[in-house]
């Protein structure tokens, strides 16, 4: 079964400026999170590092286990302000900051295929896209305890098209459906239709319980550039 958006009648204009906004202020949040709480978990590591060496016995070994705790949330910590302020997007490109998200990904033990072939978009494009299937991907490691991934992103001289599907636990479209957007659970997959959307394109999601899911994004790159 196939989820669509019951908002899809909704003007893109609609959306327009309330993305660009949520762009905004999701770069800042990814900020204050690098700059107001990675740089001090990393001192504090540092300084637990330095009260190691200078111990020993149980007190030493207690606070090898809270340096260790530490490196752990600074890990996860890098890794949400990376999702929410993809430096490398501008520097690298869709792709490789993609290839990237899929390698953290098979470091969980999930099988990853990814096949790409996308040229450069504009950036407007370049940042929803990487929003769209970020959440995809975010959601397997999640929510689908698949086995394994298969990524997909590939361009034409009129459009752009991406996929992510796994052979996880699936879920039934029919109940996500008749939840509101802004409800739990669904705010990301209503987020990732809206910005298809507002790009004047569309995003699909299939699946099936026990059988997996599949996000699928088309976006035509002539009129991403506004």
């Amino acid at each position: 079964m196939t989820l669509r958006n019951r908002n899809a009648d909704r003007e893109p204009a609609d959306w327009k400026r309330t993305i660009e906004a949520q762009d905004r202020e999701l770069e800042l949040i990814g900020l204050e999170i690098h700059d107001g709480l990675a740089q001090p978990i990393s001192s504090a590591i540092r300084e637990l590092d330095l009260l190691a060496s200078a111990s020993s016995g149980d007190t030493r070994k207690r606070i090898l286990r809270s340096a260790k705790l530490l490196r752990q949330v600074l890990s996860e910590t890098r890794i949400i302000a990376y999702r929410l302020r993809p430096a490398s997007l501008e520097t690298l490109g869709l792709v490789k900051t993609l290839m990237s998200q899929v390698r953290d990904l098979e470091e969980t033990g999930v099988e990853a295929h990814f096949d790409a072939d996308a040229d450069y978009l504009p950036q407007k494009a370049d940042i929803s896209l990487y929003r769209i299937m970020s959440e995809a991907l975010h959601n397997v490691a999640k929510h689908s305890h698949a086995a394994s991934v298969w990524v997909e992103l590939h361009s034409t001289k009129t459009s752009i098209s991406g996929s992510v599907k796994d052979d996880g636990v699936g879920f039934d479209p029919a109940l996500i459906a008749e939840r509101e957007p802004t409800e739990r659970g669904n705010l990301g997959l209503a987020s990732m239709r809206v910005r298809a959307v507002v790009l004047g394109g569309s995003c699909e999601i299939s699946s099936t319980p026990g059988l997996g899911t599949k996000v699928s994004v088309t976006i035509p790159i002539a009129e991403s550039s506004w």
